[in-house]
């Protein structure tokens, strides 16, 4: 790899690999342009060449150099990535063409210019027949009856029907040396770079948007650790998991320990140690150390379905249209003849009413709903969604790490022993907590102000509480069931305000077997969580509702705060989806979720939504839309968006059909001749690309579902 020129944030190597591959160029610019910091990369096949424009901040030469090397090298996530991205390849090398033919005839046209002002025509090429089998030719690709009855026949003829199609038309119009018929041509290009424009730009942003089976772990191998794709493994192989890292696999630890979270595989934010021998679940969390672990089941990654437009009913509209477009297109021609008995006329009616508009205005407004989304944190990954969020009408939360964000803090303690003040309580519970690592430990250790010695030799009971010794006083520190195991009386405890109904849980504080305080925990709720839920309530929502694996009044408690009166506790990961499963028979139903407790739930939703940074992988492979904040006001601006979106893409679609329609008439009289009829038709798909950017502008208040909505007409 060579440094051609450098300047602080902008670099262009030369890297020998890339020289004349125009995949491999394809493949290492989408991966570079994925990496944080990277503003624009230009990749050239033929000098393998590739400029970068990058946040200098951020990266360095030797970062961006040693990254495009490693995926250069790594021959196993080449073809992943190129089996990932092949949708966008796709479109990116036809949208290269169209620009390739566009500098063609346009060169063409320009050399003929040249060419009959000194020379003329040849009389051979002024024949009208010429044109008018052009213009079939040009009719063919443009209306999709036609081509496919083109198909049809060309099935009978070993040659490769578009490209036949392509190489007649094409040499048909420059056999004439017309310059209006290069022109043609060159519009013909445009219209199609056009399209695939605007195709490219919803793979684009889909690309960005993507939450694919991109898991990696470190494989074991002759003492060596291996960077592999987790679909690579298999059953008894072995891995290695670091701090911080989530655990992708079922197995067993054959060497070291940890300190997981069980919060994604649960639902419940619990840690505990692990060591050699114990089993290990896909969604717990590292918290601390580094532990082997012997493969016994590696989970699929499975997507949720339909992530492509085909479904579409506003998709479905315009195939219908363009299929039904010959009728018209036919109609109107005929009677062009009729009016003018000149031949040339129903071609131009043909040429202007080709349906590719509408193809355009689709697209480009479907690439512009998902760059708005994207502006405003969102990003959908299954475009399909667009029409069932706009048909929702029932929401379902989770509720840990959803509405709330797994933290707890001390609202309150009541003393049953004067001899202890509440700081003192405070300060034993969080000395005597040790380095116990969950929820309630972590709040009580936050809210003392101590610096002395935590105790390390605290014995934990899992679900219940602590036992541990302080100054020669025996501390007991749990839940009611963990006061009856040793028998506590807790019964004084009646005596004061029962809040057990109002607040997440009460702890139990007890020394020398006396209880002696009880301490009052709140669960936090998620910042903006009630006005997003007041602002789908305004917007139509009819049902929202909350499902958790927590305690029933846990769930209760945080329904009351949130004004919601649809909820369920206690929930398995399959009681989650069985709760979608029937609220689906009557209304469409959104899911918000993020643990793999929820993915079922997700997965059997009409749209499933998670957060990018909070959620399991699980999870957002079944995610519809994934917000890239943890901010669920994002929720309630995601419906309006979408809803003014699609209003907008209907108007755009329906003023490219009015206008073929419109001048299609006046063609039908002669105003207009094959050269202004084409110009007038790719003038359409123009009008629809810039109209399609205005949905891109700032949406208007949130509207009530059940309200008649005035939308600004497009």
């Amino acid at each position: 790899m060579e440094i051609v020129n450098y300047f602080p944030g902008r670099v262009r190597l030369k890297i020998n690999s890339l020289y004349k591959n125009k995949e491999l160029t394809q493949i290492v610019k989408i991966y570079i342009c994925e990496l944080d910091g990277i503003k624009k990369a230009k990749a050239n096949a033929v000098t393998g060449t590739i400029a970068l424009e990058y946040d200098s901040n951020k990266l360095n030469i030797n970062t961006i150099r040693d990254t495009i090397l490693g995926i250069i090298r790594n021959d196993m996530y080449l073809k992943y990535v190129k089996e990932q991205y092949s949708s966008y390849l796709e479109e990116e090398e036809k949208f290269q063409a169209a620009k390739k033919k566009m500098l063609i005839f346009g060169s063409i046209y320009i050399l003929y210019k040249v060419k009959q002002h000194f020379f003329g025509k040849f009389f051979i090429n002024r024949n009208l027949s010429v044109l008018q089998a052009a213009a079939l030719v040009t009719l063919i690709k443009g209306y999709p009856q036609l081509k496919n009855t083109y198909k049809k026949v060309m099935t009978y003829f070993p040659t490769d029907a578009d490209k036949l199609l392509l190489v007649t038309g094409t040499l048909l119009t420059l056999s004439r040396e017309g310059n209006k018929g290069t022109m043609l041509l060159f519009l013909k290009a445009f219209t199609d770079a056009l399209q695939s424009f605007s195709k490219l730009q919803i793979e684009r942003t889909l690309i960005e948007s993507n939450i694919g089976d991109n898991s990696f772990v470190w494989y074991n191998h002759n003492e060596e650790e291996f960077l592999i794709p987790l679909k690579s493994l298999e059953q008894d192989d072995e891995v290695t998991f670091y701090d911080n890292e989530t655990i992708l696999v079922d197995g067993t630890v054959i060497e070291g320990y940890a300190l997981v979270n069980n919060i994604y595989y649960s639902g419940q934010p619990e840690l505990k140690k692990i060591s050699y021998n114990d089993n290990v679940h896909e969604g717990m969390i590292v918290v601390s150390g580094k532990i082997k672990v012997k493969v016994n089941n590696v989970p699929k990654k499975i997507f949720k379905a339909d992530v492509l437009l085909n479904n579409l009913e506003i998709t479905k509209g315009v195939k219908r249209y363009q299929q039904r477009s010959i009728y018209y297109a036919s109609t109107l021609a005929l009677g062009s003849f009729v009016i003018t008995g000149n031949s040339l006329a129903p071609l131009s009616v043909f040429l202007l009413m080709t349906p590719s508009a509408t193809n355009v205005a689709l697209n480009s407004g479907l690439a512009n709903y998902l760059k708005l989304l994207m502006r405003n944190k969102i990003m959908l990954r299954n475009i399909n969604t667009i029409e069932k969020i706009i048909h929702s009408r029932s929401i379902v939360f989770d509720k840990t790490g959803t509405l709330t964000n797994g933290i707890l803090k001390i609202d309150d303690i009541e003393i049953y022993n004067n001899s202890y003040t509440p700081e003192e309580v405070l300060k034993i519970a969080a000395l005597c907590e040790g380095n116990i690592y969950h929820p309630v430990s972590s709040a009580l250790k936050n809210s003392a102000n101590t610096n002395d010695i935590l105790n390390t030799d605290t014995v934990y009971i899992p679900s219940k509480g602590i036992l541990a010794d302080y100054n020669n006083h025996r501390v007991i520190i749990g839940n009611e069931n963990m006061m009856l195991d040793e028998n506590i009386d807790i019964i004084s405890a009646a005596n004061f305000v029962n809040k057990e109904n109002d607040y997440y849980i009460p702890i139990y504080f007890a020394i020398d077997n006396k209880l002696t305080a009880r301490i009052i925990m709140t669960e936090e709720i998620e910042n903006h969580a009630k006005e997003a839920i007041q602002q789908l309530k305004n917007s139509g929502f009819s049902d929202i509702s909350i499902i958790s694996g927590d305690l029933e009044r846990n769930t209760l408690n945080i329904a009351n705060k949130l004004n919601i009166s649809n909820y369920e506790g206690n929930l398995s990961i399959t009681d989650k989806q069985n709760v979608i499963y029937n609220k689906k028979l009557d209304e469409t139903v959104i899911m918000v979720g993020d643990g793999i407790n929820d993915s079922l739930a997700m997965k059997e939703a009409d749209v499933s939504i998670s957060f990018i940074n909070n959620a399991y992988e699980e999870t957002l492979l079944k995610s519809d839309c994934i917000l890239l904040e943890k901010d669920l006001i994002l929720i309630p601006k995601l419906i309006n968006i979408t809803e003014n979106s699609y209003y907008r893409i209907q108007r755009n679609i329906d003023f490219s059909k009015n206008y073929n329609i419109a001048f299609g008439l006046l063609a039908m009289f002669g105003y207009y001749g094959p050269f202004s009829a084409k110009s007038l038709n790719t003038l359409n798909s123009i009008i629809a690309i810039i109209n399609s950017s205005r949905i891109s502008a700032k949406p208007t208040k949130i509207h009530n579902k059940n309200e008649v909505i005035n939308y600004e007409i497009v």
